[in-house]
C-alpha cells in the first residue's frame, strides 16, 4: 500500500538531496544527491526521494520532493534541522541557472549548469549570495558514453573579500557497467577517503549505497518516469497496440495516441544496441492507411537491422497481416480468425427515404464527378462515383500489396491470391504460411526462449524510448530547431475552432483554430518556414477560404514582402476538396503514395418539407412584400428565380476555387477546370497533372521548408504540433467522456456522428467535401 501511494505522488514531484561534496556539473546523477539548484531546469521528471546516513556514531536524514522543472522541497537533518526550496529552469538548451533558499540560516545559494556538449558539463554552486562563504566548481566529462562518467570538483569556504581559503579536490568515477546496475567511486584528497557506491535501477525505483571508512549512506528514489532497469535475463522490450493513433496529438484531454511519438521511440530503439528484440501484442487498434504503412516500415526498419520481432494476435485482419509482414514471427491463438480480405467501402444512399417523408433534397453541383450530394438523390451510385471510387480502392490496394511483398518477399501475385481467397481460420493461415506458431498468450516467453535458445526472457516496457515517458540521462535539454513550424490540419473542416466529437472522438478542423496557429507562426521571430500538415476530406467553403486567406497573407504579405514566409504542404491519406483548397497557394506540396486529393468543386443543399407538411395535414399559408422574401424557407419547394440564384452562387463559389488552384499552381484557368468538377485523384497522378510537387512524407516537408527557408540546420526539428498540443481547440471534457462511451457501441456511435457532421454544417451554404473519410485500418 505504500508503495502505491509513494507511487502516485511521485506521478506529480520529484524529490532530491544534496550536500557540499557532490558535483554541481553533474545534473542526473543517481550517485550523488544534488547540491546544484540549477539541476531543476534540466529535470523532466518527478522524483521521491529518502536519505539515511550514518556517520560519528550519529544518523542523518534527508527528504526531497522535487516537482521537475518547478523545483524542489527538502528536509534536511544533520546537526540542525534545514528546510530548503529550490528552482531551475533553462536559459539556453545548454544552459540552465537555479537558486535555493535555506529557512533555518535565511540565506540563498545559486547555482548555474553549462553543457556545450552531451560529453562536457561544468557547473558552479554559490553558497549565501548575499554574504558569499562557500564555492563549488566542478566539471564532467563522459568520453566514450553516456555510461561512463568522469569528473572533478574544487571545493573551498570564501572569506570577506570573496577569496578562497583552502582548497578541497575530489575526483569521480560513476558507471553504469550493464543495465540498470550501477557502480563508482569518489576520492576526497583532503580527507585521503575513497567513498565507494553501489546501486540497482528498477523501473520506476533507484536503490544507492554508499560506504566509506567513516560513514555508510543508503538512498532510495522513486520515479515518474521509466528508469533502464536493471535485468539480467536477453532483453525484449514490449508493445501492446491498443486505441486510437494519430499524428495530431490534443494533450492530455486528447482521445488518441501519439503516433509521432510511437515512431520516434521505435527509430530509438533500433538504435539501442542493449535490447535483442520486440514484442508486440496486437489488440484493438485504428489508425489511417498513411500511418500504417509509416508503422510498417518503421517495423522494416528494425528488422532490418538484425533485432527479432515477435508480433502476437488473437485474430488478425489486413492491418495484422501488414504489420506482421515487418516481424519475423507472427504467432497467434490457434481458434482465432484471420479476417484477410479485399478493400471495399459501403455508401447509404436515402433518396427513397427522403421520399417517403416527403421532404425534398435540392442540390446544386458543379461537375459530375462531385458525389458528396448523392446520398440525398440518389438510390445508387452514380457511374461517375462508381469509376472514382473503384479507382481508389484498387491503388489503395497496389500499395498494400506491394507493402505485404515487400516485407514478406513473396510476388505480389501470391499476396493478391492470399487477398482473393480470404478470410481464414487461424490453422488455414498455418498451412499456407501466413503465420508461424499457435500460443496461448502465457506461453509468449516461454516461445521466444525457445525460438532464441535463451534460458530467460525479459521484458521491458517500450516507452524507455519515448522522450515524453522515460528519465533523461543527457546533459542536455533536445535541441530542437524552433525554425520550422509543423500545424497539424486535421478533420473536417468547418466555422469556429477546432472540436473533438463526442461520437468518435475524430477532431473537426475549426477554422479559427488553424489561423490562430498560422498568426502565432507568422509573428514567431524563431519560426522561418511553416509545414502545413493538412489530412481532410474539405468541408465549409468559408472556413476554407478563412485559412487559405491567412496562408495567403503569410507567403505573399501585401505591404511588406520581407515578411513572407514559405509555407510547405505535407499532404496525409486525405488533402481533398476544401483540404486541397486550403493547400493551393502553398510554395510546395507533398502528397504520400496513398494520398487522395483533388476533388475540386462545390455543392449546395437545401430542404423542403412543403410535401411532407402535407401528408401530415398540415398547411401553410404566407404573405409577403416581393418575391424574394420567401428564400430558403423550408416550408415550400424552391421557385425557379430561386433556383436560378442558387445555381449562380455555386457556379460563382467553383469559379472563386478554380481560379485561386490556377493563381496558387501557376495553371490555367481551363486546365484546372478539366481535371476539376469534383474529380479525386491519387498522389502520382496528382503530381503528373501538377496538383502537387512531390510524392513525399511529413519529413521531406520539413527538409523543404528548410531549404526554402535557407536555413542550413534543420535537424531535430520537433513534428510535434506547434505552437503547443491542443492549441486553439475547444475539448469540453464531456465531449471525451462521451466518446469513451460510445468508442462500445460502434452503431449509435456512426449514428451520432452522423448527426453531429450535420450540426456543423447547419449555418454554411456552400461545402466543398468528399462523401467519405480516408480508408482506415483497426484490428
Amino acid at each position: 500500500m505504500l508503495k502505491k501511494i509513494l507511487l502516485i505522488l511521485s506521478l506529480f514531484v520529484y524529490l532530491q538531496a544534496g550536500n557540499n561534496t557532490d558535483n554541481p556539473a553533474f545534473p542526473n546523477s543517481f550517485f550523488q544527491i544534488g547540491n546544484n539548484p540549477a539541476q531543476y531546469g534540466l529535470k523532466n521528471c518527478g522524483e521521491l526521494h529518502g536519505t539515511i546516513q550514518s556517520f560519528d556514531s550519529k544518523t542523518y536524514y534527508d527528504v526531497s520532493l522535487n516537482m521537475g522543472n518547478f523545483g524542489s522541497v527538502r528536509y534536511k537533518k544533520d546537526t540542525t534541522e534545514n528546510f530548503i526550496l529550490s528552482g531551475g529552469f533553462p536559459v539556453l538548451h545548454n544552459l540552465f541557472l537555479g537558486a535555493n533558499y535555506n529557512f533555518n540560516t535565511e540565506e540563498y545559494s545559486a547555482g548555474m549548469i553549462y553543457a556545450p556538449f552531451q560529453y562536457l558539463s561544468i557547473g558552479a554552486r554559490l553558497n549565501n549570495v548575499f554574504e558569499p562563504d562557500f564555492v563549488n566548481l566542478g566539471i564532467g566529462i563522459r568520453p566514450f558514453t553516456r555510461r561512463l562518467t568522469l569528473g572533478y570538483m574544487f571545493a573551498s569556504p570564501l572569506d570577506d573579500n570573496f577569496q578562497t581559503t583552502e582548497s578541497n579536490s575530489y575526483y569521480y568515477l560513476e558507471s553504469e557497467i550493464m543495465d540498470g546496475l550501477l557502480l563508482g567511486a569518489k576520492y576526497d584528497d583532503q580527507q585521503e577517503e575513497i567513498t565507494f557506491s553501489a546501486g540497482l535501477n528498477f523501473s520506476h525505483t533507484n536503490i544507492m549505497l554508499h560506504k566509506n571508512e567513516n560513514s555508510q549512506m543508503a538512498s532510495i528514489g522513486i520515479y515518474s518516469k521509466l528508469l533502464n532497469k536493471f535485468s539480467i535475463p536477453k532483453t525484449y522490450h514490449y508493445l501492446t497496440l491498443k486505441g486510437k493513433y494519430q499524428k495530431e496529438n490534443y494533450g492530455i484531454f486528447g482521445s488518441g495516441k501519439n503516433f509521432n511519438e510511437l515512431i520516434l521511440s521505435l527509430k530509438r530503439f533500433q538504435k539501442s544496441k542493449r535490447t535483442k528484440g520486440l514484442v508486440i501484442d496486437v489488440k484493438d487498434f485504428s489508425m489511417g492507411f498513411s500511418e500504417l504503412l509509416e508503422l510498417y516500415e518503421a517495423l522494416l526498419d528494425v528488422r532490418q537491422s538484425g533485432k527479432k520481432i515477435y508480433l502476437y494476435s488473437v485474430n488478425g485482419n489486413n492491418a495484422t497481416f501488414l504489420l506482421a509482414s515487418a516481424a519475423t514471427k507472427h504467432i497467434v491463438y490457434e481458434d482465432g480468425i484471420y479476417n484477410i480480405k479485399g478493400f471495399g467501402m459501403i455508401m447509404l444512399y436515402g433518396k427513397e427515404f427522403f421520399d417517403s417523408l416527403g421532404v425534398k433534397v435540392n442540390i446544386e453541383r458543379i461537375g459530375k464527378y462531385k458525389s458528396a450530394a448523392e446520398p440525398f438523390i440518389r438510390n445508387n451510385m452514380s457511374d461517375e462515383a462508381y469509376e472514382q471510387y473503384s479507382m481508389y480502392l484498387e491503388d489503395i490496394k497496389k500499395i498494400y500489396v506491394n507493402a505485404v511483398s515487400k516485407g514478406r518477399q513473396i510476388s505480389k501475385e501470391k499476396v493478391r491470391e492470399i487477398i482473393h481467397n480470404g478470410p481464414y481460420t487461424m490453422r488455414e493461415a498455418k498451412e499456407k504460411s501466413l503465420i508461424n506458431d499457435f500460443v496461448y498468450p502465457d506461453e509468449i516467453s516461454k516461445y521466444i526462449t525457445k525460438s532464441e535458445k535463451i534460458k530467460k526472457l525479459k521484458y521491458r516496457d517500450l516507452n524507455e524510448f519515448n522522450s515524453k515517458k522515460s528519465f533523461i540521462y543527457n546533459w542536455q535539454n533536445p535541441k530542437i530547431n524552433n525554425a520550422i513550424a509543423v500545424i497539424y490540419a486535421t478533420g473536417t473542416i468547418v466555422d469556429g475552432k477546432s472540436q473533438i466529437s463526442p461520437f468518435n472522438g475524430n477532431i473537426s478542423m475549426g477554422a479559427e483554430t488553424i489561423c490562430a496557429r498560422l498568426r502565432v507562426a507568422a509573428k514567431d521571430p524563431r519560426v522561418k518556414a511553416i509545414v502545413l500538415r493538412v489530412d481532410s476530406p474539405g468541408g465549409s467553403a468559408y472556413a476554407s477560404d478563412l485559412i487559405w486567406h491567412e496562408i495567403q497573407k503569410i507567403v505573399h504579405p501585401k505591404k511588406d514582402k520581407k515578411k513572407a514566409k514559405p509555407v510547405v504542404v505535407s499532404m496525409g491519406n486525405l488533402a481533398a476538396s476544401g483540404g486541397y483548397y486550403i493547400s493551393c497557394n502553398s510554395n510546395y506540396i507533398f502528397a504520400e503514395e496513398n494520398t487522395l486529393t483533388g476533388s475540386i468543386g462545390i455543392f449546395g443543399a437545401t430542404l423542403s418539407i412543403e410535401k411532407m407538411l402535407e401528408k401530415i395535414h398540415i398547411n401553410s399559408d404566407s404573405l409577403s412584400t416581393d418575391e424574394n422574401a420567401l428564400f430558403k424557407f423550408a416550408f415550400y419547394d424552391p421557385s425557379e428565380t430561386e433556383n436560378k440564384f442558387f445555381k449562380k452562387a455555386i457556379e460563382t463559389g467553383y469559379k472563386s476555387f478554380i481560379s485561386k488552384v490556377a493563381k496558387g499552381r501557376n495553371m490555367k484557368l481551363a486546365e484546372v477546370d478539366s481535371i476539376g468538377r469534383g474529380r479525386i485523384w491519387m498522389a502520382k497522378d496528382a503530381e503528373k497533372i501538377g496538383l502537387v510537387d512531390e510524392i513525399g512524407d511529413l519529413n521531406d516537408a520539413i527538409k523543404k521548408a528548410a531549404k526554402l527557408a535557407k536555413i542550413r540546420r534543420n535537424t531535430n526539428v520537433s513534428i510535434q504540433p506547434y505552437p503547443s498540443a491542443g492549441y486553439g481547440i475547444k475539448m469540453p471534457f464531456l465531449n471525451v467522456v462521451s466518446y469513451k462511451v460510445f468508442s462500445k457501441y460502434p452503431l449509435l456511435s456512426e449514428i451520432g456522428e452522423r448527426y453531429y457532421s450535420l450540426r456543423l454544417y447547419s449555418d454554411d451554404e456552400n461545402l466543398m467535401l468528399l462523401p467519405f473519410e480516408e480508408y482506415k485500418f483497426a484490428e
